[in-house]
């Protein structure tokens, strides 16, 4: 199992809402544990959220939109429960939403926590609801819980406190095997673009991300290139048109980066020990141990083939994501070709959204073209300057 990046986790608890209560004990446990250490999570804290289901459900949504976690763990205090409960579910009216978290297999090991149907009908289940309604409307690829947590004595905080802690790394270990399991479906198994996105949440836009960067282009290659074109058979298979067009192309903007990217042909990208992508060519960067070594992070990947654009631009984007998790950066770009030899097609994928450049190249605006292929190399050499 590959280490993916760490994920986003936000916690969130309430204030007091009652004369009698010194504290939340929400708010208690995540005091406790603010200085422990989550190797594969990234923490963000919400603290101290106002007993109010509108203005808490506000502060909760809006904390989502800029951050854009993984995980979010909503706490509130039980004052009546003896244990840690996980709510299954949270009610507005008649309408019902559950979370999209497994908790049977969640609670597995856990000795001081179980699961409840019944989110109190108070501000807590409120909050529950309004972040599930917003996740389920912006078609979210984030999860949510609701735990509720009893008063903290010296007795209980110990459990309490580690059954926290495991549910928490719990659930990163959720997220990272679903990506896995679902990076090894067969790509065969898609037959539009639109079950790529829908199925590892990704978002799709379109838009002109491309900045032409003009490169000279050598007076001996322009020649070879329409000589080759000309006299030459370039498009019968797969390997002449990658040895004859594509590769040329790409070879000879690559040399301008050389000192700090490779280009690799055919180089098996490797995800697991039982599963692998082949796209025909990846930029990455230069490793420290030299030129034989095929090193991270992975910058951009290029589908070759003579096959339609859509079976390609599926395959191209199952690759990328892929190479995003190896990479462990979800913010770095990671840029896309999908080309037969003469039209080319670009992408690039940050975090989970992916853009399609609108603007298609061909080969015969050889000018045009090498601006575009130069400005995506030029980002990747950016992006580890």
């Amino acid at each position: 199992m590959i280490n993916s990046w760490k994920r986003k986790i936000l916690l969130t608890s309430f204030q007091t809402w009652l004369p009698h209560q010194k504290s939340n004990s929400s708010d208690d446990l995540l005091a406790q544990i603010a200085g422990s250490n989550f190797p594969d999570a990234e923490i963000a804290f919400l603290r101290q959220l106002v007993v109010d289901t509108e203005t808490a459900s506000k502060n909760a949504i809006g904390k989502i939109q800029q951050w854009q976690p993984d995980l979010i763990v909503c706490c509130g205090m039980a004052e009546s429960r003896t244990q840690l409960t996980i709510e299954s579910n949270a009610t507005c009216g008649a309408f019902l939403l559950q979370t999209k978290v497994d908790l049977s297999d969640l609670l597995t090991g856990l000795e001081f926590t179980e699961i409840s149907h019944d989110a109190g009908k108070f501000v807590c289940e409120g909050l529950y609801y309004e972040v599930l309604n917003y996740l389920q409307q912006t078609n979210s690829a984030s999860l949510c819980i609701f735990v509720h947590i009893p008063l903290l004595t010296p007795e209980n905080s110990p459990l309490i406190i580690t059954d926290f802690c495991t549910i928490i790394n719990k659930l990163v270990r959720l997220v990272n095997t679903s990506i896995t399991c679902k990076l090894k479906i067969p790509t065969s198994h898609y037959q539009t673009l639109g079950e790529v996105v829908k199925e590892f949440q990704i978002k799709y836009e379109e838009a002109n991300f491309i900045v032409e960067t003009q490169l000279k282009i050598p007076n001996h290659f322009r020649e070879d290139l329409e000589t080759v074109m000309k006299e030459g058979i370039v498009d019968n298979c797969e390997s002449a048109i990658c040895e004859n067009l594509i590769y040329p192309i790409l070879k000879e903007a690559w040399k301008s980066y050389r000192s700090k990217l490779l280009l690799w042909s055919h180089q098996p990208l490797n995800y697991e020990s039982d599963l692998s992508y082949f796209p025909e060519y990846i930029l990455a960067q230069r490793s420290s141990f030299g030129k034989i070594v095929f090193d991270q992070p992975y910058l951009l990947l290029v589908k070759a083939k003579p096959a339609n654009f859509n079976t390609m631009l599926i395959e191209s984007l199952v690759e990328t994501i892929a190479a995003q998790q190896l990479n462990q950066a979800p913010n770095l770009k990671i840029f896309s070709i999908i080309t037969n030899g003469f039209t080319w097609q670009f992408g690039q994928l940050k975090a989970n959204t992916f853009t399609k450049n609108i603007t298609f190249y061909t080969i015969q605006e050889l000018e045009r073209l090498f601006a575009a292929i130069n400005y995506l190399f030029n980002q990747c050499d950016l992006q580890i300057s």
